[in-house]
């Protein structure tokens, strides 16, 4: 039996939410608590983007 991509696609979305659910439970967190986690990861992230920004292009070194 052949299973089409847009199947294969929605298998693959329900695995990846079984497994987040997994972790969330072995963790002990609940979504509020992921949600945060994930806040702050992309607070963290942002301020990395602006620190390197200005000094982004300036001098390449191609010696190897």
């Amino acid at each position: 039996m052949e299973i089409s991509s847009a199947m294969q696609s929605q298998l693959l979305s329900i695995q990846q939410a079984l497994g987040m659910a997994s972790l969330q439970t072995a963790m002990s967190q609940n979504g509020a608590v992921v949600s945060k986690l994930i806040e702050g990861m992309e607070e963290v992230s942002e301020a990395i983007q602006h620190t390197v920004q200005p000094h982004r292009g300036g001098n390449i070194d191609i010696r190897v």
